[in-house]
């Protein structure tokens, strides 16, 4: 949990939900079933990840050192959810 609160690393946690979401889209055609349950489990996972985290960015005090591209990843993982639904 060290990393949770590490405000540079927890932007990473979002990564495994996005890779859910990835998922379903490469297997599609193979299963559609097991397309649509990663989705349907990739997609309320990643849109509590990005609330928190967006949460956290507002609520607590920012160093420009904390300013990193790994800020872009939650929001990243937003805009798959419509593009692998």
């Amino acid at each position: 949990l060290a990393e949770w609160s590490n405000p540079i690393a927890m932007n990473v946690f979002p990564t495994w939900s996005m890779t859910l979401l990835n998922f379903s889209v490469g297997s599609l055609y193979l299963n559609t079933l097991l397309s649509e349950a990663l989705w349907w489990v990739g997609t309320p996972c990643q849109v509590v990840f990005a609330w928190i985290i967006a949460v956290r960015w507002v609520t607590q005090a920012r160093t420009l050192a904390e300013m990193t591209p790994h800020m872009f990843i939650p929001v990243v993982g937003l805009a798959l959810v419509p593009i692998s639904g």
